[in-house]
């Protein structure tokens, strides 16, 4: 009797089932062994094993339409499109999260084949982004169907690396063993505006990650002072405060470098600058970013901090520097 309907879904071992649906409304479920895998970049296929498609006489891998998400579980599904001869239905693909790069995340899973399981990593690939509500997401590569993004729905911290750490909870299939994840995201966070900051996935220039901020604060000293932005994140819009702690070094071109240290890491946040207010014993800067003006943003310098070799090099107009140089012989 001929096929009208196929169905397609997964058991928590990874094994593909495909029911067949006949015009009677009959159906027959078969297990099929083989892996998941992909042909082209995010395009989930099953893989059959050779000798069961030719014994069978079936292809020797499908091809699904449809797009990925998470599951609460954060566990991968693959919702299938609906078309003519295929129902819509959802594959969920039981593992976890392995690794984070600049061009998507990694992803392990175990499949049984004849009894005998089989450990598989697909790769994810696509760019680091966030939504409108400060959630990261990775927007996948994809051929021929529209945009599909991952969303980390949780909320993220900050470790004392400065990386983003997304913390999870994550149950054994069939048992009632929850264990604690957790995936960071290891980068350089860079300055863009009061209201706005951007971190670089892996060091990354070409994958930068945007947020929305709000800058705390407004003016600091060179010594003592922190840095904070507060974001809000999720649905919710749960606070988190991004801090910088470091130690303000002037740099050639008109630059002052915010230098943050951890273990044997040392990165700048860089900022250009304005000169403010020259006071009798200190100066007032304007921070400026590579990108944009930190609206009311200052730092406060005693004027002996400034050096003859950074006077020389800088770009800071010439009665300017006649000032500064004048008034650091003087103090």
């Amino acid at each position: 009797m001929p096929t009208k309907k196929i169905k397609y879904s997964s058991d928590f071992k990874n094994r593909l089932s495909i029911i067949n649906i006949t015009q009677s409304g009959n159906s027959k479920k078969q297990i099929v062994p083989g892996n998941f895998g992909f042909k082209y970049p995010n395009r989930l296929c099953f893989f059959l094993d050779k000798k069961y498609a030719i014994a069978n006489g079936m292809p020797e891998h499908i091809e699904f339409e449809g797009r990925w998400m998470f599951t609460q579980n954060f566990d991968l599904k693959f919702k299938i499109t609906e078309t003519k001869n295929v129902l819509s239905s959802d594959i969920v693909i039981t593992g976890e999260i392995i690794d984070i790069d600049k061009k998507g995340l990694l992803f392990l899973f175990k499949t049984e084949v004849f009894n005998k399981e089989k450990l598989n990593i697909i790769e994810l690939k696509g760019s680091w982004n966030v939504d409108e509500k400060n959630r990261i997401t990775l927007i996948l590569l994809k051929e021929k169907e529209k945009q599909n993004e991952l969303v980390f729905s949780f909320a993220w911290t900050l470790n004392n690396k400065h990386e983003i750490v997304f913390a999870y909870k994550k149950r054994i299939e069939k048992t009632k063993i929850v264990l604690e994840k957790q995936i960071v995201f290891r980068g350089e966070w860079f300055v863009f505006g009061s209201n706005r900051i951007g971190f670089y996935v892996n060091l990354s220039n070409d994958s930068p990650i945007f947020f929305n901020a709000r800058l705390l604060t407004r003016c600091v000293k060179e010594k003592g002072t922190p840095v904070k932005y507060e974001i809000g994140i999720g649905r919710k819009n749960i606070k988190r405060t991004l801090v910088f702690f470091g130690k303000w070094r002037f740099m050639s071109g008109n630059v002052i470098g915010y230098e943050l240290r951890y273990k044997k890491t040392v990165y700048f946040i860089k900022f250009d600058f304005e000169i403010n207010q020259i006071k009798k014993t200190k100066i007032k800067l304007s921070l400026i970013s590579k990108h944009s003006k930190l609206d009311g943003a200052e730092i406060e310098f005693s004027k002996n901090i400034f050096g003859a070799d950074f006077l020389a090099t800088s770009k800071i107009s010439k009665d300017e520097k006649n000032i500064i140089f004048g008034l650091t012989k003087k103090f």
